[in-house]
């Protein structure tokens, strides 16, 4: 019997969705978000 509240259809579709709206530079990458900060953060401390 399946038990899950949420179908893993429903997700990924979801997830798909999320995917899809959110601006480019966000997604799993490292052109965005913390990977960029990260980025910035080495360079900065590699130019002291």
């Amino acid at each position: 019997t399946d038990t899950h509240a949420i179908s893993f259809d429903l997700v990924t579709e979801t997830m798909l969705q999320t995917g899809q709206d959110i601006k480019k530079e966000y997604r799993e990458t490292a052109k965005g978000g913390l990977a960029n900060l990260y980025t910035h953060l080495i360079k900065k401390h590699r130019n002291r």
